[in-house]
């Protein structure tokens, strides 16, 4: 009888990290679930802390390709009839696999499950009461089903659990270098039979630190703009009768991104990238956000003009 989860948690030199991610596998109530740990590539002391580890763990060890070829390593050797994915620098709570358990066992083993986060520092106790005893959930027939106009229904990779056969069946990650893997291969799975939102309990806390792979301006202008290329190739499922479905999770994404881009002072490739979805963000009505998007563009160039008129002034003249 194959194991119901199979845990699979990437990690790239975060070994006190990895440590803290491991401590809160380890104090899961549910305990039906294989754990799988794999090395992207880490040039600290994960490698030698791994092997530790001895039959607590499967571990492999790959090149560094990036969090998607690592999962896709997991998946690859995993026996579990769902994945459950963790970050190596997030947290589950102790009942996070009990309460998968239990939506899994109340929608009749729907292909997607997708639970909530709580900021790092703000999650509850674990002497708190059990949250997983009052699960609340909406269930739809699928992803796209769940894209009503709001926010989109899927959050971070820690609070997702996916059916094997189903991720399998659409070829697992991208294994690009680029963010928003996570997000390309949930739309790919966006017409897979099930989809259940958990609204409570909160089923992981995320923490956020300067490596997080989130401030990495240009891997996310690369997995924004790969989102973006897939849609127009046709390569989601959905048809058009859930091209606005699919646009409303592109989108969200795009405006992230630009936002952080000029935040950051890239208006060029802010401005690319708002292009390219002008479309899409004038169809979904954000015209907030596409009036402010020029004005902040102009605030980025004389931040960027400011800084270079600094260094030109500043600079010791020669003779």
């Amino acid at each position: 009888m194959p194991v119901q989860f199979s845990v699979i948690i990437p990690t790239f030199n975060r070994l006190e990290l990895l440590q803290e991610a491991l401590a809160s596998v380890r104090s899961q109530a549910f305990r039906d679930f294989e754990l799988l740990i794999i090395d992207d590539g880490s040039t600290d002391n994960t490698a030698s802390f791994l092997r530790s580890l001895g039959g607590e763990a499967r571990v492999f060890h790959q090149p560094h390709l990036g969090p998607g070829a690592a999962r896709n390593l997991g998946i690859e050797h995993s026996e579990g009839e769902y994945f459950a994915f963790l970050d190596s620098d997030d947290l589950w709570f102790p009942w996070t696999l009990q309460t998968y358990a239990s939506v899994i066992g109340r929608h009749d083993r729907p292909s997607f499950v997708s639970g909530r986060s709580l900021p790092f520092g703000q999650a509850p106790e674990p002497g708190d009461a059990d949250p997983a005893s009052a699960v609340r959930t909406q269930r739809h027939p699928s992803l796209l089903d769940a894209c009503d106009g709001t926010m989109p229904p899927v959050g971070g990779s820690p609070g997702i659990c996916v059916r094997a056969e189903a991720v399998r069946a659409v070829g697992g990650f991208c294994s690009r270098r680029t963010n928003a893997e996570d997000v390309d291969l949930w739309l790919r799975l966006g017409d897979a039979p099930g989809f259940v939102q958990i609204e409570s309990p909160p089923v992981f806390a995320q923490r956020k630190h300067d490596a997080n792979i989130s401030l990495d301006t240009e891997r996310n202008l690369g997995g924004a703009h790969f989102l973006a290329d897939q849609e127009r190739t046709g390569a989601y499922p959905g048809g058009d009768s859930f091209r606005l479905a699919r646009i409303r999770i592109i989108a969200a994404n795009a405006r992230s991104v630009i936002l952080q881009c000029l935040d950051q002072g890239h208006a060029a490739q802010a401005w690319t990238l708002y292009r390219k979805t002008l479309s899409w963000q004038m169809e979904l009505r954000k015209w907030r956000f596409l009036m402010a998007v020029p004005f902040l563009a102009v605030l980025a160039l004389l931040r960027l003009g400011s800084k270079v008129g600094d260094k030109v002034a500043n600079r010791p003249l020669t003779q």
